[in-house]
């Protein structure tokens, strides 16, 4: 079984969300998650509804 993982998509405009998102992975890799924590324009949106159509909850 592969170790639990967490994507962090951030949108930001005065890096305020941007500050949030790195704090909220640097929590998840305390708790030994990898983590990746992205600006929403860096991700690619298919891939984003194809991994919650596999059953994994996304919550923005």
């Amino acid at each position: 079984m592969s170790d639990p993982a967490l994507l962090v998509l951030y949108g930001s405009q005065t890096g305020t969300a941007q500050d949030t998102a790195h704090r909220i992975g640097r929590q998840a890799q305390r708790r030994h998650l990898k983590v990746r924590v992205l600006p929403l324009d860096g991700y690619n949106v298919v891939s984003l509804f194809i991994v919650a159509l596999k059953g994994v909850s996304l919550c923005f």
